[in-house]
Order: C-alpha cells, then structure tokens, then sequence
C-alpha cells in the first residue's frame, strides 16, 4: 500500500512538472509570435517554432552568442546562476561595464541599450522590484544541465567552477578601481548597512566567497 501511494505521488509530481513545462513552452511561442511585425510574419514565425521547450531554450542561447552582445549575455549568466543574492538593475549595469579583458570597469555604469537587446527575454526577466533573474525555474535546469548534455555542450559555457571565477575577478577589479577613487574598505563597510542592494556591497562581502 506504501509502495502504491509513493508510485502515485511520484507521477502526480512528474505530470506537475511536465504539465508547467507545457505552459512554459506555449509562453514562449506566443512572445516569439508577438516579435512578428504583421500576419504575414506571423505565419512564418509559426513554421519556424521550436518542437520543444528544449529547443526554445538552445535557439535562445545561440541568439544569444551570435549577437554582438555575446559577452555580456554570457556573463550575465553566470551572475544569474552563481551569484549569493538577487540582482537589481543598478547592479546589473555595473556588471556589464566590467572588462575584465583591458581590466577596466566604466565610470558611466548607465545602460545605454534594454537588457532584451543584450539577451533573449525566454532566458531572462526583470520583475517590478527590479530585479533581474532567469525567466523560469526550467531556464535555470537547461542552463545547468547543458555542460553535460553531448547535444548542448558547444553552447555558451556555464559551469560553476568559471562561473564563480569570473564573479571574482569582477568584484576585485572593481573594488580595486574605486579603492583609487575613495577609501572603499574603510566607507563601504560602514555604508553598506543603509543600502544593501549595491554592487559595491555585493564584491565587498561575498567575493571571498566566489574564490
């Protein structure tokens, strides 16, 4: 009788989760479909969906690296899925005017361009608090899921280890260019207190923990 109930809960479970990642996949061909100028586009968009949810999510990403913004969208990704604390816009911003190739961060941390330019909207959202996160609990399992699978493994690399490495390296460079600017280590950590949704926060007191 035990063995029974298990079973059946177990497949009320999957159906749950396969039945949110049905509605998740209608979701997401109804924005593409939105993206048409007219009907005629919208009729061509319609022959081109994805079969799946899966494959919603891998053409998300290969949009995502061959755009000119492929940089910034993979690393944003990373913060997405490493980063100890949700993300605000502000810092968000902060994050994308950090070079970690001249080793250089942008005095003018302000977002010229709409974060859907930067990376497809199935993948990534901003809810009205601001924040910044993956669209759907089932991006986050692709995203994961993807070094390991043969068929996405060529995508844009996710792993944990470079993941916390280049949060890392973010905060340092940019705690160590505004330590030149003002006494960061001796302000920031009275400051923080008062306002804790910075990036300059964040780096003080978690870059240790991304190490």
């Amino acid at each position: 009788m035990e063995g029974e109930f298990y079973c059946s809960y177990m497949y009320i479970k999957l159906l749950k989760s396969e039945l949110m990642n049905r509605f998740r996949y209608i979701d997401c061909q109804v924005q593409i479909l939105k993206e048409s100028a007219n009907a005629r586009r919208v009729h061509e968009a319609m022959t081109k969906l994805p079969s799946s949810l899966k494959e919603t999510y891998i053409e998300a990403i290969k949009k995502c690296e061959d755009s000119s913004y492929s940089e910034e969208a993979h690393y944003l990704l990373l913060w997405l899925l490493y980063s100890f604390k949700p993300l605000y816009m502000s810092q968000v911003a902060i994050i994308l005017s950090i070079d970690l190739k001249s080793r250089e961060v942008d005095s003018d941390a302000e977002m010229l361009i709409g974060l859907e330019k930067i990376i497809d909207t199935t993948l990534v959202t901003v809810d009205d608090e601001d924040i910044v996160q993956l669209a759907h609990a089932s991006v986050k399992d692709f995203l994961l899921e993807s070094n390991s699978n043969i068929h996405t493994s060529k995508l844009l690399n996710l792993n944990a280890q470079l993941g916390h490495n280049i949060i890392a390296q973010m905060c340092l460079l940019y705690l160590l260019q505004q330590n030149e600017a003002k006494n960061i280590w001796a302000d920031s950590l009275y400051t923080w207190k008062i306002d804790i949704n910075t990036f300059e926060q964040y780096a003080c007191v978690y870059w240790g923990e991304h190490t």
